[in-house]
């Protein structure tokens, strides 16, 4: 693979590890957390911006939704201002890569969409493969012109010198001088808390949207987990980890095929205005999209098996034995 090639091979995102202490001030434990994970991104930088492989990009779009995610769930360590100074130009950084990794996604997943057609009808789809690959190519462009403008450089340099300055010893304010463990643990249990109240809610009538926001809620719940890790003891928390992943897999399946199928309409619309597109290719197209409701009902369907066993009694008594404090007690 390039990747192996480029020296360096795929991280296992279940395996981010960060030495932390559990008696470390929050603010110095966090801006750890963000800079190992600032590492990753400028690791992953070059191999994106020049597309020497799709999983540059992927690593790196995984490292900053980490930094949002762990940089607004902490709650109270770093000042409104410094929130206020920072969330805008990750947020930028997420939407500026998001529509080069989503054609990717397409064009690794193009020969399953094919294999799945009848063998007939497979040469048909061929049009959308050269579709995906000019529209990604200008996609991709746009994402280096982002990844090389002052902009990006100029956060790079203040995110940097933020992560690096030293931790105030005086500060007294909100949870920044708190032992890391009682902030993260509590933070923990309020969104496992919002994760449980919210599949608990969701019945066989309930809307697409309900899934979608506790999809939103267990990622940020397993962000939380996987980054602080090192704080817990391993016994219990692979457990809560892997019934949380399942779970996670259920929603993102039902939840990406619902995307799949509504994009694919809109590359269809595209390739009839860019004259790419005749009617056996349209065909296919809509075979696909009805083969996806399919698989989307049953991600329904089994979504009740899988909160079950991420919702069962063992689990309920780990999370409150793993993330109990001293101070504020589950």
């Amino acid at each position: 693979r390039t990747l192996v090639r480029a020296g360096r091979l795929p991280v296992d995102p279940s395996r981010l590890r960060v030495d932390l202490g559990p008696e470390m001030r929050s603010d110095a434990a966090m801006k750890r957390v963000l800079l190992h994970l600032f590492n990753t991104i400028l690791v992953n930088e070059t191999g994106a911006r020049t597309n020497v492989d799709s999983e540059f990009l992927h690593d790196f779009r995984v490292a900053v939704r980490r930094t949002r995610s762990v940089f607004a769930q902490v709650k109270r360590v770093f000042s409104t201002a410094t929130l206020e100074r920072f969330t805008p130009d990750l947020k930028w950084l997420g939407g500026a890569t998001g529509p080069t990794r989503d054609l990717d996604v397409y064009l690794l997943t193009f020969d399953k969409y094919k294999n799945s057609l009848p063998e007939f009808q497979r040469e048909h789809l061929e049009p959308l493969r050269h579709f995906l690959r000019v529209h990604q190519k200008i996609e991709q462009e746009k994402m280096a012109a982002a990844l090389g403008s002052s902009r990006y450089s100029e956060f790079k340099r203040d995110w940097r010198k933020f992560l690096k300055s030293p931790d105030s010893a005086t500060a007294t304010s909100g949870n920044a001088a708190q032992p890391i463990v009682d902030a993260v643990s509590r933070r923990i249990r309020k969104v496992y808390k919002l994760a449980v109240r919210e599949g608990r809610a969701i019945g066989p009538d309930t809307t697409a949207e309900a899934l979608h926001n506790l999809r939103k809620t267990c990622k940020k719940l397993r962000y939380l987990m996987e980054i602080f890790q090192a704080l817990y003891l391993p016994v219990g928390l692979k457990r809560l980890i892997k019934t949380l992943k399942v779970l996670q897999e259920n929603l993102g399946d039902f939840q990406d095929l619902e995307v799949q199928a509504v994009t694919l309409r809109k590359f269809g619309r595209q390739m009839m205005d860019e004259g790419q597109v005749g009617v056996d290719t349209l065909f296919v197209m809509g075979t696909l999209i009805v083969g996806l409701g399919k698989r989307q009902q049953k991600a329904r369907q089994a979504f009740s098996v899988c909160f079950a066993e991420f919702d069962c009694a063992e689990n309920r008594a780990l999370f409150k034995q793993i993330f109990a404090t001293a101070k504020d007690q589950y």
